[in-house]
């Protein structure tokens, strides 16, 4: 770790077994050196190399596939969490048909993270996912992700101006 101000460096090793598992110290900065290779997060350039099931290549990352939440205590993608957490896989050009329960407008909501707060901080039903509309300006938050609707539902049209997002789980320490 690095602390920039006073100009020193705290040299540490660890090996990482759950997510997020690193703590820092107040002023430094802790940096990830090596990761396992093929791996949920890791870089990849194709699908193929992506070899923890369910896992695609997204953005030049490995992620979980539509429908898949990553699971940061079994370090595997589910299809359901005990608890969902403040992160999201964001699948460009797609969306679920049919199923937004809250439509917002405000400009704070039309950024990924203003509608993914707002789908964090929703207490009227458990949101699992989020749509940014682009045409029309909306966020709308959902209760679905695309195992629970027809697969006729969860559409990926490159002519379409909207991203899906859906959420992953929380970690829940000593789970």
């Amino acid at each position: 770790m690095t602390n920039r101000v006073s100009r020193t460096c705290r040299l540490y090793g660890a090996r990482i077994t759950r997510y997020n598992a690193l703590v820092t110290s107040v002023g430094y900065r802790s940096y990830d050196t090596c990761r396992a290779t093929n791996a949920f997060g890791t870089i990849c350039s194709q699908n193929s190399n992506c070899v923890l099931a369910n896992t695609v290549c997204i953005d030049l990352t490995c992620q979980c596939d539509a429908g898949w939440c990553y699971s940061p205590n079994s370090l595997s993608c589910v299809r359901a969490c005990v608890q969902y957490g403040d992160m999201f896989t964001k699948f460009v050009h797609s969306y679920i048909s049919g199923n937004n329960l809250i439509a917002l407008s405000a400009a704070q909501y039309l950024t990924p993270t203003g509608c993914g707060s707002a789908c964090v901080n929703t207490t009227s039903f458990v949101c699992l996912s989020f749509e940014l509309d682009y045409t029309f300006n909306k966020c709308y938050l959902q209760s679905v992700t695309p195992f629970l609707v027809s697969l006729l539902d969860f559409l990926r049209l490159l002519t379409s101006d909207t991203d899906y997002y859906q959420r992953h789980c929380k970690y829940l320490p000593g789970a």
